[in-house]
């Protein structure tokens, strides 16, 4: 019996991060939060982030920015641990 190869390889995290300058895979504390870390553009989308949770359209149409791209930064600060994605909505880690 032959053994498949897997249809997709493992792609460093680091290459999906480009807005937060940083592999998922490490720890961010709030320090780490400090403008070195961050694309203006990430910080405007954590920065409207709460507690109350908010779809990724709305936060676009309250950042200015594309769906598209909101999204994928959303998803960028999901894998960093800053936001979390539940029914459709994100909202901010304490």
């Amino acid at each position: 019996m032959r053994a498949s190869t897997p249809k997709y390889s493992f792609i460093s995290c680091c290459v999906f991060c480009s807005e937060l300058h940083v592999c998922h895979t490490q720890k961010m504390d709030k320090d780490m939060l400090n403008q070195k870390d961050m694309t203006e553009t990430a910080k405007a989308v954590f920065n409207e982030l709460s507690e109350k949770p908010a779809t990724a359209g709305e936060i676009a149409q309250n950042t200015h920015l594309t769906r598209e791209r909101c999204q994928l930064i959303l998803t960028q600060l999901v894998m960093a641990g800053l936001s979390d994605y539940q029914f459709g909505c994100y909202k901010r880690l304490q």
